[in-house]
């Protein structure tokens, strides 16, 4: 199974996969590589039970496949974790407004899935400018514009992935989200 979890900033794709990791602690592994500060991907593997991997660093808030080079590098390491025989989660702000690469992964038989997390777009302008403020109290709003378009290109990039067949699974919140995660990687 490999699963992508997808949504415009502030939807809470970071932290659902954060919880993830979180609860698979005891069984978590970090794997590096030269050059790189943070983990390129985590592996979890668990007495009895599918192991799982994820991709990206989750050292600074702002996590996942946004913190590796480039798209055909991340998906060169989707496949060989998914070849090795792991469950693969990956997300990424970046990911969530493409379609191109997952669908090649569906359409090159492998069993990938998206969990698209769909808030109201005030709910994710104000968790942006939340996490905003965390790093610097005196940072100004940020502009809605940015936010507005990620959102728009990620429903276009759902709606083509859809037409593709591909198996995505619409959330309305983080709750649902991660109940989709739990279900789908048997947490």
């Amino acid at each position: 199974m490999i699963v992508n979890i997808r949504g415009t900033s502030g939807t809470g794709k970071s932290t659902l996969v954060r919880t993830a990791l979180e609860m698979l602690r005891p069984f978590v592994t970090e794997h590096h590589i030269p050059g790189r500060r943070q983990p390129y991907y985590y592996t979890a593997e668990r007495p009895g039970r599918a192991s799982i991997a994820v991709v990206g660093g989750y050292a600074c808030e702002c996590g996942g496949c946004d913190t590796i080079k480039t798209r055909p590098e991340t998906f060169e390491l989707i496949r060989r974790l998914h070849v090795d025989g792991h469950h693969v989660v990956f997300e990424g702000l970046l990911l969530s407004q493409e379609s191109n690469y997952i669908i090649g992964l569906h359409r090159d038989g492998l069993p990938v899935t998206a969990i698209d997390i769909e808030l109201p777009l005030d709910v994710c302008i104000g968790a942006v400018n939340e996490r905003r403020r965390r790093k610097n109290p005196a940072a100004p709003p940020v502009n809605p514009k940015g936010t507005t378009d990620k959102y728009r290109q990620g429903k276009n990039a759902r709606a083509k992935m859809v037409a593709a067949g591909m198996s995505v699974v619409l959330v309305t919140s983080r709750e649902a989200a991660w109940d989709a995660l739990k279900e789908l990687l048997g947490l």
